[in-house]
């Protein structure tokens, strides 16, 4: 007896603190309220063919979550992935594909219970590439008396890379605008390049030189 009574005796003032925050602890659980919450979540492709590009008519979902309070006040869209399996489609084409909570990952406790919308369109496009001019674009005006001679592009071309149907569209690059406000003689800029069309890529280069050479208005 004097035995159990040591037992129970030993350490008493930490068993009695562990019970304290064992008791502590299940209060907090047991009076979390389990709620719902959305979230705005990008969409995962998985498992597309090689050289192909994917198009889908809604690259986001929303969808909604149950548990916990603290846990979905704590969560953010990055914990949940939203995967399309596309294994089933061929190098290129179209298919409809459902979307339900058994694609979605989500955060250990929480269920995900729906989302929006059900179903997403997905297309497989070729990839193809060609070869663009560049076309420079310039702003402001020589200094007075001055006019534009002449510019030369190098190197005078690109190569552009995209779905086969963006690409086809894409028949020049632009390069930012080039300053020529008081320009008196010959100079040379370094002037990035850009297209409309932001499925649409550059292989090389994505910056060209510009050389600028400007003329007096009476030279004949």
């Amino acid at each position: 007896m004097n035995r159990l009574g040591n037992l129970i005796s030993e350490n008493l003032g930490l068993k009695v603190l562990a019970l304290a925050l064992a008791l502590a602890l299940w209060a907090a659980v047991g009076s979390d309220p389990v709620t719902e919450a959305s979230f705005r979540v990008p969409l995962e492709f998985i498992n597309a063919p090689s050289n192909v590009e994917v198009l889908a008519d809604q690259p986001t979902v929303q969808l909604w979550a149950r548990g916990p309070s603290h846990l979905l006040r704590q969560s953010t869209a990055s914990d949940f992935a939203v995967r399309v399996n596309l294994a089933p489609m061929s190098a290129s084409g179209e298919r409809t594909f459902s979307l339900d909570p058994g694609n979605v990952t989500a955060p250990t406790s929480l269920r995900v219970i729906q989302l929006m919308p059900s179903e997403v369109r997905v297309t497989l496009e070729r990839i193809v590439s060609k070869d663009i001019p560049i076309d420079p674009q310039f702003s402001g005006a020589p200094a007075p008396g001055y006019r534009l001679k002449q510019f030369l592009v190098k190197p005078p071309s690109v190569r552009i890379s995209g779905p086969d149907s963006r690409v086809s569209l894409i028949t020049s690059a632009s390069t930012d605008p080039i300053e020529l406000t008081r320009l008196t003689g010959k100079k040379t800029f370094l002037a990035n390049i850009y297209v409309s069309d932001p499925l649409v890529r550059f292989i090389r280069p994505s910056a060209v030189e510009v050389t600028v050479e400007v003329e007096e208005t009476d030279v004949k």
